[in-house]
This record gives C-alpha cells, sequence and structure tokens, in this order.
C-alpha cells in the first residue's frame, strides 16, 4: 500500500482563527517514510482509527501531511492535531482506493467529467484523522495549495459522509465514483472495523477549481495566503 513519493520534509505556519484563540499557530510539515517523526505520525493515526472505528490500521501513504504544534520529533503525540496521507498515481502499484473499481482511477474519472485526465494528474488521499475542532478544514486547505503548487490537478480518495460533508461546507464540487465496497476487501475487511458502516464512497475533487473556491472566501483565503509563501518553495513532487 505504500510507495514513495519523494517530497523533502517542510513546515508553514497557517493562521489559527478557525481554531479558536492560541499562543501559537499551528504548524503543517510533509514527511516521507524515514524522517524523523514518522513512526511517532503512524502511531497517531492507528491510534485514532483504532479508537474512532476498531480499526487496525499498519500501512500508511508514502507521505504524511501532518498539522502541529512544537516539533513532531518530540515523542508527544499530543502535539498532532490532525494528519493525511498522499500517493502519486503514477507509482508502480495500485492505488488502494482501485480496489474498489473496475477499471483504472484515471478512466473512471475520465468518463465521468467527458474530458481526458492523465495518471500523472492524480494524488490518492488516505490516513485523514483530526483531534482539534477546525483542523480538518485547515487541513483540506493546506493540501488544497500544497497540490496546485506541485502541479497535481486531481485528489481522489475514499470519503466518509463526514468528510463529505466538510467539503460540501468548504462549497468544494465532488464527483463520485463508486462506493466503497468492502467486500471486495477480502479478509482483510476485518482489519477496518466499523469504518465501512457509514458507506463510504470513493471521490475526487479538482484541486485547482477548489483552490479558487477557497481564495473567495474569506476565512479560507487567510489560511491560502498564510501558507502560500513556504508552499512556494516546496521542491516539485516527482512523478
Amino acid at each position: 500500500m505504500s510507495l514513495s513519493l519523494p517530497v523533502n520534509s517542510r513546515r508553514f505556519t497557517a493562521t489559527e482563527n478557525t481554531l479558536g484563540a492560541s499562543s501559537s499557530a499551528p504548524q503543517f510539515s510533509v514527511i516521507t517514510a524515514f524522517e524523523p517523526g514518522r513512526k511517532l505520525s503512524e502511531s497517531y493515526i492507528a491510534e485514532k482509527f483504532r479508537l474512532s472505528y476498531g480499526a487496525e490500521i499498519s500501512e500508511f501513504m508514502p507521505e504524511l501531511l501532518l498539522m502541529h504544534r512544537g516539533a513532531i520529533n518530540s515523542g508527544c503525540q499530543q502535539d498532532l492535531r490532525a494528519a493525511l496521507g498522499m500517493r502519486r498515481g503514477t507509482d508502480s502499484r495500485a492505488l488502494f482506493l482501485e480496489t474498489y473499481l473496475d477499471v483504472p482511477a484515471e478512466v473512471i474519472l475520465s468518463e465521468k467529467i467527458g474530458k481526458t485526465v492523465s495518471r500523472s494528474d492524480l494524488m490518492e488521499i488516505g490516513n485523514l484523522v483530526a483531534t482539534q475542532r477546525g483542523a480538518s478544514q485547515m487541513l483540506f486547505t493546506a493540501l488544497t495549495l500544497l497540490l496546485c503548487q506541485q502541479g497535481v490537478t486531481w485528489a481522489i480518495f475514499t470519503a466518509t459522509p463526514e468528510v463529505q460533508k466538510l467539503l460540501n461546507r468548504l462549497k468544494l464540487k465532488q464527483f463520485f465514483l463508486a462506493e466503497a465496497d468492502p467486500a471486495r476487501l477480502g479478509e482483510a475487511q476485518s482489519q477496518w472495523g466499523s469504518y465501512y458502516h457509514s458507506n463510504p464512497a470513493v471521490i475526487a475533487v479538482n484541486a485547482r477549481k477548489a483552490l479558487q473556491v477557497l481564495q473567495r472566501h474569506p476565512l479560507t483565503a487567510s489560511m491560502l495566503q498564510s501558507c502560500e509563501a513556504s508552499l512556494g518553495q516546496a521542491p516539485v513532487m516527482q512523478a
């Protein structure tokens, strides 16, 4: 499930007003499989899935986008506020969510929008957890800017109804691709606890159009502005 997506670690400060008053603004980092803080971050994700769904998660996306306060290698999970994983569509093995699809993700998305989508246009998102009010909204806003800076057009992911509602609140258009049928996982279905009880679906969001929407809203525009300088220095992800 995890193949490398080369992105250097980086950290940028985000506006804090969506999370209420705070002594310091939250930070974001993207870390790869062998960087400091990786094991702590994986443990954080696994614990939240276990507490929320009774799931036992042992595989993670190649890159993790983390929202945190303080150093992520401090050894303290309490410094983490939210996390999600990322994997390029051009990785050599199938995307995890393609387990639910009868054809490659770019094929079904092309059919859905009536325009050819390249596999290099896709980024699979997963491992999403958040433990602070407002953190998911801030994380998705940062993700949108990150994907656009790196030339990625489409975020594609398995979304619970809760995540779909979050995207609706952000006014982001979602393209339904398929139901996430747990029967397609075979024996691995048992590892996910109650996750599939909410009937998640495979969803795609156009990152470029999402960025335009977020730029029009004063709150998310402020969040984007806070991130832009640092993300502009980020190296281009390699396909």
